[in-house]
């Protein structure tokens, strides 16, 4: 498992380019998103006879135009999502940190690692209005999230990078569902 991890490693930081790393994360993490979310699906729909409610239907039944619901989940709210839970959330940790002095506690580091947990719960807590167990189901992703946010402020030290590679493999996973969604229900 440690080799497979490390040759992802090696195949994701191996361009520094911009649009080779989105697509690189895409192919890397959509096979472990999309089978977590059929797996779950399965457990919580066969096992559990839990019916989550689809976000599209969600939408709908505030009665908001189709096309502006997909423009919605695939385009604003990956932008506004990344800014909240990624920007805020690790500037909000940055001043906790330093408030609380954890950095010169435990290091620069500590405080990254803190702001990305801080993301990732936040993350999940804020889908818990599609259902209480939606959180679940998006954990993965808030994880991915995450660390693409991370692992790009760390290694180019740009607040601005980080931000866009997130908001845009946030935008391509929402843009996904949004087409399987749409492609399901007019085929």
């Amino acid at each position: 498992m440690q080799k497979i991890f490390t040759d992802c490693q090696k195949f994701y930081y191996s361009s520094p380019n911009f649009a080779v790393r989105l697509f690189k994360i895409v192919l890397l993490s959509f096979p472990i998103l999309l089978l977590w979310n059929v797996i779950s699906g399965v457990i919580l729909e066969e096992v559990f006879h839990i019916q989550i409610p689809d976000v599209f239907e969600l939408f709908k039944a505030k009665n908001m135009p189709e096309p502006f619901i997909h423009f919605s989940i695939s385009i604003l709210g990956p932008i506004i999502e990344t800014l909240i839970f990624q920007k805020w959330a690790f500037q909000i940790a940055k001043w906790l940190g330093a408030t609380l002095q954890l950095e010169k506690k435990f290091g620069l580091d500590f405080n990254l690692k803190l702001a990305t947990t801080i993301a990732v719960l936040l993350f999940a807590a804020i889908h818990y209005g599609n259902h209480y167990l939606y959180p679940i189901l998006v954990l993965p992703a808030g994880l991915i999230l995450g660390w693409i946010y991370l692992s790009n402020l760390q290694e180019f030290n740009s607040k601005s990078r980080a931000f866009w590679m997130t908001a845009c493999f946030h935008m391509v996973n929402n843009g996904f569902a949004t087409v399987l969604y749409f492609l399901e229900k007019n085929l």
